[in-house]
């Protein structure tokens, strides 16, 4: 599920819930390519998107 989308040193960085994880896609516009793909289920590491999107549903 997509969740919310940011943009971090020249790369637009996509969110996504995967039922039990989340996904960051790195995408660089420079490169046309994307550049990292990152799971993770540390709730820390959605700091940078708290103001963006409610995860009161996803994190129970």
């Amino acid at each position: 599920m997509f969740l919310a989308i940011r943009t971090e040193i020249g790369c637009s960085v996509v969110l996504y819930h995967m039922s039990d994880f989340f996904v960051e896609v790195w995408y660089s516009p420079e490169d046309n390519q994307i550049a990292l793909v990152h799971g993770f289920e540390r709730r820390e590491l959605l700091e940078p998107y708290l103001e963006m999107i409610d995860l009161a549903e996803l994190i129970r």
